[in-house]
């Protein structure tokens, strides 16, 4: 990769950051657990191991309704480590090999 097209990716992404930053730092588990809506991907505590889980739609539509801050943020980190999923980028085929493959950010070997 040429310094020039480095240089541009790195000051992408220090913009990229910096705007996250001003929207998410401060931000409370109150705000992030906030439902926009009834219906909507959100995540949700089990009461029975105490573990957080998020709603998994079949597909992504306008018609599921609004997000919460917390699904959001789970599919941005389950969406990061897709990417770290292999060295291809290999995306796994189904959101059960992702479960097996993605635990809480990392790979799982």
């Amino acid at each position: 990769m040429s310094d020039e097209a480095c240089g541009y990716l790195i000051r992408q992404f220090e913009t990229a950051w910096k705007l996250a930053s001003l929207h998410l730092d401060g931000l409370t588990t109150e705000e992030c657990l906030w439902r926009p809506a009834h219906r909507g991907l959100h995540v949700h505590r089990s009461h029975l191991d105490g573990k957080w889980h998020a709603d998994w739609p079949d597909y992504e539509g306008y018609d599921i309704g609004a997000s919460s801050i917390a699904w959001l943020t789970w599919h941005v980190g389950l969406s990061r480590s897709w990417s770290r999923y292999s060295p291809l980028a290999q995306q796994p085929g189904d959101r059960y090999e992702v479960m097996k493959a993605v635990s809480f950010g990392r790979v799982v070997h």
